[in-house]
């Protein structure tokens, strides 16, 4: 993950020229002007290259410019901008442990020190854009990954409970505190699925709204599906719905709220499989 330091000026160079004008004004201003003439056009070519892929700059009103929603920042707020998005381009190994909740702030890996200071933002501001680029990589992740589980256990459920009627709640629905439902005879189910990675610890994250649901609704299940790396079934499980309960986190004044919390799953606390007749919550 490296830049040079004549690219990264030229990137910075780039950004505060396109707030006011256009790619080809730009392109003509940088190739006339002995202002600009200390770094050679291939790092001006190679840092506009860094911006598109960047989606920085993007094509409307019939030409390129710096995307709409970042053109009133300064430049010290789009040099941060684009370090976040190299980050995910880049895709750094230490970029998965500091979603994961395994990394130092105070020990930030040197290509993230050495990207920062030839973008010329501080330490700190580098560590909280390298955050901000991990939680965008988390998230889009587990959307995936989560997914991916919801298909799975609809599978897993018409194999198993060939006579049930399953609806794919979340997707047409998100509100509703739980993915899927299930009807089998006079029973129904409403199941909240949780994906977690059989090569990683069982870490859930739990919404304040399915957390109320789980207490007003007594139909609510928490389902644990654990895939493999290709994506594969490993096992299918429940949560008791008393047991989110007990280690919930307790809203401390009437002035804080939590709003999602995560809970690491120990195996003894998930019962292997899938009860659509049981009561047990």
């Amino acid at each position: 993950m490296q830049l040079s330091r004549s690219d990264a000026i030229a990137c910075r160079r780039w950004l505060r020229l396109l707030r006011s004008q256009t790619v080809s004004e730009s392109n003509q201003l940088l190739r006339a002007s002995a202002e600009y003439a200390d770094i050679s056009l291939a790092n001006y070519a190679y840092a506009l290259q860094l911006l598109r892929n960047c989606r920085l700059v993007t094509f409307y009103g019939g030409d390129e410019r710096l995307e709409r929603s970042v053109m009133r920042r300064g430049d010290d707020a789009l040099a941060a901008i684009l370090l976040e998005r190299l980050i995910i381009s880049f895709g750094p190994s230490w970029l998965w442990l500091l979603a994961e909740d395994q990394f130092d702030p105070g020990d930030p890996p040197l290509d993230l020190v050495q990207l920062a200071e030839v973008l010329e933002i501080p330490e700190r501001a580098g560590v909280l854009a390298a955050r901000q680029a991990a939680r965008k990589v988390d998230l889009e992740a587990r959307a995936l990954f989560g997914a991916a589980g919801e298909i799975a256990l609809v599978r897993y459920i018409e194999q198993n409970f060939p006579r049930a009627s399953v609806e794919h709640v979340s997707q047409h629905d998100d509100s509703c505190g739980y993915d899927i439902r299930v009807e089998l005879g006079a029973e129904a189910r409403n199941l909240e699925v949780k994906t977690v990675s059989s090569s990683k610890p069982r870490r859930i994250f739990v919404s304040r709204h399915e957390f109320e649901i789980a207490n007003l609704d007594p139909t609510w299940r928490l389902v644990i599906v654990e895939l493999d790396g290709e994506g594969h079934t490993v096992s299918v499980g429940t949560v008791l719905t008393s047991y989110l309960c007990a280690q919930a986190p307790a809203d401390v004044s009437s002035l804080t709220r939590w709003e999602s919390t995560q809970y690491r799953l120990p195996a003894k606390v998930i019962e292997s499989g899938l009860d659509l007749r049981s009561n047990v919550s």
